[in-house]
């Protein structure tokens, strides 16, 4: 049963992260698997975990002659898949707050 509001869209663009757990703050890249106005899931090789709020800024590119567009947003980790396997391992982060510049 499909329990989101919005659809998500398959795409992929990059994005960068942060979090802060005790007092110390923590970096990592990736790229979305799929997004939508409320959420995305991002593909990286650094785990976050669970209930982790992130800040993020997606990259998504324009026509070659308008540059890129950036999309930022903080959101909570509300899933997180492949733990087990040292493969890319995935959240699923729901946004809070997102803004495009």
């Amino acid at each position: 049963m499909e329990l989101r509001k919005t659809s998500r869209y398959p795409l992929e663009f990059r994005v960068t992260f942060r979090w802060t757990n005790e007092d110390k703050d923590y970096f990592g890249t990736g790229s979305t698997r799929d997004i939508s106005a409320a959420g995305m899931f991002i593909s990286a090789r650094i785990a976050r975990p669970m209930t982790q709020r992130l800040s993020c800024e997606v990259t998504a590119p324009r026509s070659r002659s308008a540059g890129s567009l950036q999309i930022k947003a903080s959101g909570q980790v509300v899933r997180v898949e492949g733990i087990e396997s040292i493969a890319r391992r995935g959240v699923c982060g729901i946004w809070r707050h997102a803004a495009v510049f």
